[in-house]
């Protein structure tokens, strides 16, 4: 399973291109950003992550969720193109089957159908590339990175929140080692 992390961009935190190099040297497969409104300008995830992109070779970057019906659509076609492009085809855009509280809450076999219609959905469209993250709050734990092999989930996606530089590198060696 891939492991990433997801950070807010914010005035308290490290910048994306340090961030991003420091999510990319410990070795994770990708970095999110969330595309939601605490930023307060609406270009704010994709310049997040082409200064991301921009400073690493191999990370793959993209937002969360992206929140397609607050976006002009051509202008959110051409940012995605850009950041494609610029990145080298390394970008992942978000979208999902919604919320599952592992251990409780729903029923596992649910959650396994939306991966599922989620996945033909995809298909239907003619989307190749197709891939499901679990998105977490906090450090996994051996159970619940068990339980997204479960599921047939391929990435696994860290939201580490925002953190300053030094607790953010600390906070990335402690997932490293998971």
């Amino acid at each position: 399973m891939k492991l990433g992390v997801a950070l807010p961009m914010t005035e308290f935190s490290a910048t994306p291109t340090e961030a991003a190099r420091m999510v990319e040297q410990r070795g994770f497969e990708s970095l999110f950003v969330p595309d939601d409104s605490s930023t307060h300008t609406p270009d704010a995830p994709f310049t997040a992550l082409t200064m991301a992109a921009a400073a690493t070779e191999r990370l793959i970057v993209g937002t969360v969720m992206t929140r397609r019906i607050r976006r002009d659509p051509v202008r959110l076609a051409a940012q995605i193109d850009t950041l494609d492009q610029m990145s080298g085809g390394r970008v992942v855009l978000g979208r999902g089957p919604g919320w599952m509280r592992i251990g409780g809450g729903m029923r596992p076999r649910d959650y396994a159908d939306r991966i599922a219609r989620l996945r033909y959905c995809a298909a239907e469209l003619g989307r190749e590339r197709v891939s499901v993250t679990f998105y977490q709050f906090g450090l996994p734990t051996p159970e619940i990175l068990d339980q997204c092999d479960d599921f047939g989930i391929d990435r696994h996606v860290s939201n580490l929140g925002a953190l300053p530089r030094d607790l953010l590198e600390r906070t990335l060696d402690d997932l490293a080692r998971i």
